[in-house]
């Protein structure tokens, strides 16, 4: 095997380039700015309430890209100046130690996930501290699902044993396209040899985990190439994969402007692609995991599925209790019992509030009684297909269900709202639909 990028030879440094995110409507109609005790009051609640012992997960998102995607739909920055990155390391651990100063330190987290932007754009110098920042503030045992995101043409065999060297056990590309015909300067697209590559670096470096998520519904796709794409990434073996429809979203994410909105597949055609999808995994071998996700058999996933044990947060499917999120970095969203919480999308505002020794929180919806049995009526529709549909009490959610049922994607028998068999195939095209309210439909 050989290396599949080479960091070493990273391109000049870039300056860093801020690229335009709207915040205003983030969780929708209830979106609010939020004061600077809100977020530190919810700490406080998280912890006096004894919520902490169901669960919690961290999310550190590392913003900087060496390019902007124009498919992209995260929180991003073009930088690639060691000095910017090393910054903004220094700005995690003052948000790390504005948490742990209200819930105190050394609290286990079920759950520590990475992402992105490009994560491995750091050095190893800079992974490194970033790994000893989550260990200085929060507790990372044996059983904490760790996991970190890959771009794989920025990566290398020695890159990857050093990752799994710091802990991680969990590995994740993210893949837009494999398929020559549609690669349109969209981003994430590699070649079935540099993405082969890729995948036999991390199972040499003993990655307990390989997992591949695939977005589909980008302009140029089709079921057919799907098909393709499903035929190669089924034979790299991956112990999971993950799949999530392209939304364009031009007024959050100012990038996807360039796309022309008539070459984005209509909702009928993302679903042609996902039965071309779901069809090709399944005979390969791969079972489904709740709505989005496949796994082989005898991943942890299938098994926790298998016993009733699965769950689902923020961050996806997952078998740690991690109920609660807290989400640090440019633009993080943390999950709590009384609010839904988005730090600041541009990068020096973030900075300014933690040189002013505030939490960098932006907008929120603080939450009620009734957004709470939605949250776990959506997550449990998620993960066991049904769910009682007394959670679902709002008037835009009951409208929504009362028309997925008149289409066959949902039944209601007995008190309890299912999925059918039909509503597994579409269910992710209007999924967002029924999430809205607050935002629940996100899936990382």
């Amino acid at each position: 095997m050989t290396d599949s990028g080479n960091g070493k030879n990273a391109p000049s440094a870039l300056p860093t380039v801020a690229v335009e995110v709207s915040d205003t409507a983030y969780f929708g109609d209830r979106t609010q700015t939020l004061l600077p005790g809100d977020f530190s009051d919810a700490l406080d609640k998280l912890s006096l309430t004894g919520a902490l012992a169901q669960g919690l997960a961290l999310h550190v998102h590392l913003p900087f890209c060496a390019v902007r995607c124009v498919s992209c739909d995260r929180v991003a920055e073009v930088a690639e100046n060691p000095a910017v990155i090393d910054q903004y390391l220094t700005g995690l651990d003052e948000e790390l130690h504005l948490i742990t100063r209200r819930i105190g330190r050394g609290n286990r987290i079920a759950q520590l996930h990475v992402g992105g932007g490009t994560p491995n754009l750091l050095n190893a110098a800079q992974l490194a501290r970033l790994t000893a920042l989550v260990e200085k503030h929060f507790l990372v045992d044996a059983k904490t699902e760790t996991s970190l995101e890959i771009i794989p043409d920025r990566t290398s065999r020695t890159q990857l044993e050093l990752i799994r060297g710091l802990g991680y056990r969990h590995v994740s590309f993210e893949l837009r396209e494999v398929d020559p015909e549609a690669q349109q300067g969209l981003g994430r697209s590699y070649s079935p040899e540099l993405l082969q590559d890729a995948v036999e670096n991390a199972r040499a470096a003993s990655f307990e985990t390989v997992s591949i998520e695939i977005m589909y519904g980008l302009p140029g796709q089709t079921a057919a190439s799907m098909k393709e794409t499903i035929l190669l990434v089924s034979g790299l073996e991956p112990d999971r994969i993950v799949t999530r429809p392209f939304v364009r979203k031009v007024q959050e994410f100012t990038n996807q402007k360039v796309l022309d909105a008539d070459f984005i597949p209509t909702i009928a055609e993302k679903m042609a692609m996902f039965v071309a999808l779901s069809d090709g995994l399944e005979a390969a071998g791969y079972g489904w995991i709740g709505i989005n996700a496949f796994a082989k058999p005898g991943d942890r996933l299938s098994r926790a599925q298998e016993r009733g044990e699965l769950r689902r947060n923020r961050l996806g499917y997952c078998t740690e209790p991690a109920r609660w999120l807290i989400g640090i970095g440019l633009g993080a969203v943390s999950e709590m019992p009384t609010l839904v919480s988005r730090n600041q999308p541009n990068l020096n505002t973030w900075h300014g509030a933690l040189e002013q020794g505030k939490h960098p929180s932006s907008v929120g919806v603080v939450l009620n009684k009734d957004d709470s049995k939605q949250r776990d009526g959506l997550n449990m529709l998620a993960v066991e297909l049904s769910a009682p549909v007394a959670c679902f009490t709002s008037p835009h959610a009951q409208q929504v269900i009362s028309r997925l049922v008149d289409a066959s994607y949902l039944k209601i028998t007995d008190g309890v709202v299912a999925i059918t068999p039909l509503g597994r195939i579409n269910i992710q095209q209007v999924w967002n639909e029924l999430a809205s309210e607050v935002r629940w439909a996100h899936v990382a």
